[in-house]
């Protein structure tokens, strides 16, 4: 696997392949030393009705320390969360990620935007922002369904040479895989929203160790 140097949450669901969904979270008595919450996150929202739109807004601060943010209604808004982002600038070579997350809800009903299908929540690395290749965009294969999260959960990913085949990138292609691939023509995040109900979503921490 090469070298990437961003991270993110991925939320959403993958064409033809994988995907993420949302989190919220209770209070930790006390922060690993390598924790990354002091880094700035964001939410990305993409449009259901225009392609390529999207709106970012910077990410709740929670009285626990941790980030998170509140599911948009498709009754109300067209707008589903595909990411919960931040810049990571090291190298992520051989160190295990651990994010730890929760997701609160009344009475919710997760939907991805286009297909539907099943809500799921992951961890994403990019190493590319704009026109980024089909290599440049990788997730575990370790997804957790939204509507099964619950609290508290660790969701956790090794870069580590021995785990490349738990690593598919946008084309559901393992790091395993030599396959050369024009890209990027696959399927990537489709973003989670809520047909009723309400949901929230919380990053309690998110820890790179090797």
């Amino acid at each position: 696997m090469k070298k990437m140097n961003i991270k993110k949450i991925l939320v959403g669901t993958a064409a033809g392949a994988v995907m993420l969904g949302s989190m919220a979270i209770p209070v930790l008595a006390a922060k690993p030393a390598n924790d990354v919450l002091v880094k700035n996150w964001f939410v990305y929202n993409r449009s259901s009705d225009f392609a390529k739109l999207w709106d970012d807004n910077k990410a709740t601060v929670l009285d626990n320390g941790g980030v998170g943010f509140t599911f948009n209604n498709v009754g109300a808004t067209t707008w589903y969360t595909a990411y919960l982002k931040a810049h990571y600038n090291g190298d992520l070579t051989g160190k295990t990620i651990t994010a730890n997350v929760s997701v609160t809800e009344d009475n919710a009903t997760f939907v991805t935007r286009g297909d539907g299908s099943t809500s799921t929540v992951g961890i994403v690395i990019k190493s590319a922002e704009g026109n980024w290749g089909v290599n440049d965009y990788w997730w575990p294969t370790n997804r957790q369904l939204l509507s099964a999260l619950g609290t508290d959960v660790d969701i956790i990913a090794s870069t580590s040479d021995s785990n490349r085949a738990n690593w598919i990138n946008i084309c559901g292609l393992p790091a395993t895989d030599a396959t050369i691939h024009s890209g990027p023509d696959c399927g990537y995040a489709r973003g989670v929203a809520l047909t009723g109900g309400t949901a929230s979503f919380q990053l309690n921490s998110f820890t790179v160790a090797e």
